[in-house]
């Protein structure tokens, strides 16, 4: 993983390094007052527009050694330099020269920042992480969120090997990132990540890539989250919405996993999720073998369940207009759900969070958000996935359903 995390790394690095070949901001020829520099500078120009870098190299030199030339020249023609430099590839040189151009006295203080973090990119490609670090760190001085630069600080960091620092600056830019409502660069996550493997963090490691889930919500973080979330200790009751979330994902693998959720949908009085459970289950192959004949009649047995389901209803709606509690409302609610009767669903959940003196609060919680996604009224169901409490073990499960409901916005 963390050899493949590299590869992805690198290569958006190599996207990410594009802005170096920007041309000066000003033409060079236009803002010097020595004559003979303006006309070598000028020359260059038009040797660089037609790619002849070595030639327009050769013209920098030569304004390079005119006299008497003012400092204010020769932080022009050392800018043009850089731009060549860089059009060459020669990274290493022309980082230097942009982190020099960042000393000048005719650099404004914007421009000193600028130059130190194209210095940064630089080195970065040149693969001299210290020297990429050091410019990163120094323009950060000045401008401590920039996100470019904690990229910058963060990859050179980790590239140099120094984890801990990588993850520090990672983390920051996250941070930065999540409070202006964006999505932090996905190799960067990758890549603290991977420096979190490093430092043997598990704890970390397992925050980063529910991180990367909730950013870029694809088949393999989904995955990763959904193994270390169901690794970890849960009570009985949560480990079953951690397979109906698995199914709903479309990970569910396991032939105990596929019974324990139908048993499971059949006593919460919701048989219509064992059925659709068994018969996916059966349909992908998974319950296939000598034990097939064992889930047909689970499947029979879930499907008879099911014709019942009705009066069962009819049932529980004259006790709970009865009762003071709302557990009657709340297990009407579930059958509505698992007959995909979305608003009976929604209604009934939400009339039995009201009158109170639930089994399980939290978990309703996770119905009604469901019921609401469902739906198709995705921010309802995140702003109910959120009402959770924050020390409940269901937390973790309400966070990752609002992904999904994240998912099912996007689409």
């Amino acid at each position: 993983m963390t050899g493949a995390t590299r590869t992805s790394v690198q290569t958006t690095i190599a996207a990410f390094l594009l802005c170096c070949a920007a041309t000066p901001s000003i033409a060079a020829e236009q803002a010097v007052n020595n004559q003979d520099i303006a006309k070598y500078l000028t020359e260059a120009k038009d040797l660089a527009a037609g790619k002849r870098w070595d030639a327009a190299w050769n013209a920098l030199e030569k304004a390079g050694r005119v006299a008497e030339a003012s400092p204010y020249d020769k932080y022009k023609v050392d800018e043009y330099k850089g731009y060549v430099l860089t059009q060459q590839h020669n990274d290493a040189e022309a980082a230097a020269i942009f982190e020099q151009l960042a000393k000048s006295e005719s650099a404004s203080a914007e421009q000193r920042i600028e130059y130190l973090k194209r210095a940064s990119q630089l080195y970065l490609r040149a693969k001299q992480y210290d020297k990429s670090t050091r410019t990163a760190e120094a323009a950060l001085a000045s401008q401590p969120n920039d996100s470019a630069l904690l990229d910058l600080a963060g990859q050179s960091r980790y590239f140099a090997k120094d984890y801990r620092g990588a993850a520090a600056r990672i983390s920051q830019l996250v941070a930065v990132t999540e409070r202006k409502g964006g999505h932090p660069p996905e190799t960067s996550l990758q890549a603290l990540l991977s420096a979190y493997y490093e430092l043997k963090d598990r704890q970390q490691i397992a925050n980063t890539w529910q991180t990367l889930l909730r950013h870029y919500p694809k088949p393999e973080y989904w995955r990763n989250v959904l193994q270390l979330q169901t690794a970890q200790r849960h009570s009985k009751q949560v480990n079953y919405y951690y397979l109906a979330l698995k199914f709903d994902v479309g990970m569910l693998s396991e032939p105990a996993d596929y019974e324990t959720l139908a048993m499971g949908a059949i006593d919460l009085g919701m048989p219509e999720d064992g059925v659709r459970v068994l018969e996916s289950g059966l349909n992908k192959g998974v319950l296939a073998g000598a034990q097939e004949p064992r889930f047909r009649r689970m499947l029979a047995h879930a499907q008879a369940e099911t014709a019942k389901s009705s009066d069962d209803v009819k049932n529980l709606a004259a006790q709970a207009e009865r009762a003071s509690s709302g557990q009657p409302n709340v297990d009407i609610g579930r059958m509505y759900l698992s007959q995909r009767l979305y608003d009976r669903a929604i209604a009934a959940l939400r009339k039995g969070i009201e009158k109170g003196a639930l089994a399980n609060s939290d978990q309703t919680r996770i119905d009604l958000g469901v019921a609401y996604l469902k739906s198709g009224e995705t921010k309802q169901a995140r702003d109910t996935f959120a009402t959770v409490k924050t020390d409940s073990e269901w937390r973790g499960l309400a966070e990752l359903w609002s992904v999904r409901a994240n998912e099912a916005a996007a689409r």
